[in-house]
């Protein structure tokens, strides 16, 4: 079986970090962060940042976008970045389902992915690991799913795919993979728990 896990809020304890970092961009750029705009964020999580600026400022040209976008990261990878833990239950994930094929499948880049899976020691879990950097499209299409199981060798039928957002549940089943989601800091578990088998964190997880 190949068990391809999604990084933010499943994996890792990095929402409110992301969050920080995005408002703070923002800021620094000149936009009002507003609990309007605040709860847009939110509601996109789970897309790639670039994505994200571009559907909540759209008005803006993609300058500004880029500008918001590195600024957010820099932020993420400086000041926020140690502030970024694992959540519950990854160590028993991985011991517990060991005899099984893991894939990481994350809609961030590849620079901010390999940093904080070494700093954990998760790299060398994962047999094929996927970054939006690999991709053309993002979740909720497929196409990361599709290479993740190209890669590892499996089919949709021998594939399991577990994330924390509405975007995963979705790349999900347009890759006709079983789904399950990972509630513990979800945005979305209200809507994950009415639409697919959820569990609270990874060491609920079972085959």
């Amino acid at each position: 079986m190949l068990i391809i896990v999604d990084l933010d809020g499943t994996i890792l304890d990095s929402q409110q970090q992301h969050l920080n970092a995005f408002t703070k961009a923002l800021k620094k750029c000149g936009f009002y962060v507003s609990k309007e705009l605040i709860k847009e964020l939110k509601d996109r999580f789970g897309k790639p940042g670039m994505e994200i600026f571009k559907e909540i400022l759209p008005n803006s040209n993609e300058v500004i976008i880029k500008a918001v976008a590195n600024t957010a990261f820099h932020i993420l990878m400086g000041e926020e970045f140690d502030n970024i833990k694992l959540l519950p239950g990854v160590d028993e994930f991985f011991e517990n389902n060991k005899e099984h094929v893991f894939a990481l499948a994350t809609s961030s880049n590849k620079d901010f992915t390999y940093k904080i899976i070494e700093r954990f020691k998760l790299k060398n879990k994962f047999k094929v690991i996927i970054t939006k950097d690999d991709i053309e499209k993002a979740k909720p299409d497929p196409e990361i799913l599709n290479k993740a199981m190209s890669e590892a060798g499996f089919s949709a039928k021998g594939t399991v795919f577990l994330g924390d957002t509405i975007y995963d549940y979705q790349a999900a089943v347009n890759a006709g993979v079983r789904f399950v989601g990972v509630t513990i800091v979800s945005y979305f578990k209200t809507e994950l728990e009415k639409r697919t088998e959820c569990v609270k964190t990874l060491a609920d997880f079972k085959i």
